[in-house]
């Protein structure tokens, strides 16, 4: 893939079915897999960066094909991405530098973040969808850790808090909100769990990143009508034993 930044003169883009033609400011963003042709219009200046296809398929292994967009230079991903490209040292481009493959990383990353910032995306846009799927496959995976919060969510997927909380606005709900109702999920199974028997009320709200008994009780009640030791006490006294024919 590749980002293209203007500093000036224009340029004619054609890729596919689409056409663009960028000025100074503008960004294009491509997959270098589908063909493309262009033509200068104005005595050109720019710098291209080629991407490893094999990092964007790490970060987006369902939507890295759909990664394409044209940013005005007028806008807050076009001035982000291109702030980040004049920023880093010609050494990167030319591959000299020692940590390139770090630098090659942030501006992965950079260039995500800055696509989801972009509001005149789509909301059912594939990239959306794949990042919020992302965040919340890490989130199920670190239920159990207590510190889990939105900036250390948000630095784990290499997104601004500002941007994660945006993914979480279009689903209707906050970030901490879905944990909260990820986490009583989890300790609502295990209470209903007859083999959790043995395993107290608070061991098993700890084990699933809540601090405070108190606060988890309170929340349970909210979202499940019961206190979490009547809801344990009704669930388990309706599961069938297994009876044996006589």
């Amino acid at each position: 893939m590749a980002i293209q930044l203007v500093l000036s003169g224009r340029e004619h883009f054609t890729i596919g079915s689409k056409t663009a033609t960028l000025g100074a400011g503008d960004v294009l963003i491509w997959n270098t897999t589908r063909p493309m042709s262009f033509a200068v219009v104005e005595r050109l200046k720019k710098i291209s960066v080629m991407m490893p296809l094999s990092r964007l398929r790490s970060w987006l292994p369902n939507s890295w094909q759909s990664l394409e967009s044209t940013l005005p230079h007028e806008s807050e991903p076009a001035r982000l991405l291109a702030s980040f490209i004049n920023s880093v040292s010609p050494g990167f481009f030319s591959g000299a530098l020692q940590n390139g493959e770090a630098l090659t990383e942030a501006m992965m990353g950079m260039l995500i973040s800055s696509i989801g910032m972009d509001e005149s995306r789509s909301e059912s846009s594939p990239l959306r969808a794949a990042q919020l799927l992302r965040v919340k496959h890490h989130i199920d995976t670190h239920l159990d850790d207590p510190e889990l919060s939105p900036g250390g969510i948000a630095t784990a997927n290499r997104i601004s808090v500002r941007y994660l909380h945006r993914l979480f606005e279009r689903e209707g709900t906050t970030v901490l909100q879905y944990v909260i109702r990820e986490r009583l999920a989890r300790c609502r199974r295990e209470l209903s769990n007859p083999t959790m028997a043995r395993r107290t009320i608070t061991d098993i709200a700890f084990s699933w990143g809540f601090q405070s008994s108190t606060h988890f009780s309170r929340r349970f009640k909210e979202a499940y009508g019961a206190s979490p030791y009547d809801f344990r006490r009704e669930a388990c006294s309706t599961v069938p034993t297994d009876r044996r024919p006589s």
